[in-house]
């Protein structure tokens, strides 16, 4: 029982680490480019840094609202949320809610992510997307692929009884 109670807090932290890691390399990372059919040089657009970061490019001075500042809070706040409550239901004894929560957020994160920045690259024509939203979307997948992993796992385990337990009934109906 310690052992489990231990591997769930160093899963929680390990969880919010890797996050942590990603906000970091994430708010880097390139997500737009500029064509090079409709300019010389390719630029290449982050969210935060630089002269060419999305809030200070006057290339979108129009299309920054409150709904994409809304739409990049909620993609850093979800994904904190969807660890917390998961570890909170793990240690509560729900681990079958737990995952299922976690994989139905990390899922909406990818889709707002998705919906976000081709909303941009919409507007803008000329801009397609670079190699840092497939890297924010790979990170988004791979939390998803695991909890889809672990969900399977749960509801297998749940229909197909272990050969002890399937011993421990036929003993209890003779």
């Amino acid at each position: 029982m310690a052992k489990e109670k231990r591997s769930y807090h160093q899963s929680f932290i390990r969880q919010l680490g890797l996050f942590f890691i990603y906000i970091l390399i994430g708010s880097t990372l390139p997500f737009l480019m500029i064509s090079k059919s409709r300019y010389e040089e390719p630029s290449q657009f982050t969210i935060f840094l630089g002269k060419k970061s999305l809030y200070h490019a006057k290339e979108f001075e129009g299309l920054l609202n409150s709904y994409f500042t809304v739409s990049l809070i909620l993609l850093l706040a979800l994904p904190v949320l969807a660890i917390l409550i998961k570890y909170l239901l793990k240690k509560l004894g729900y681990p079958l809610l737990a995952h299922l929560q976690s994989w139905l957020i990390f899922l909406a994160c990818s889709i707002i992510l998705i919906f976000t920045l081709f909303s941009l690259t919409v507007q803008n024509d000329f801009l397609h997307l670079y190699w840092g939203f497939y890297f924010c979307q790979s990170f988004y997948w791979i939390f998803i692929l695991r909890e889809w992993w672990h969900l399977s796992g749960i509801v297998y385990s749940r229909n197909h009884p272990s050969e002890d337990e399937t011993v421990e009934e036929n003993q209890t109906a003779e």
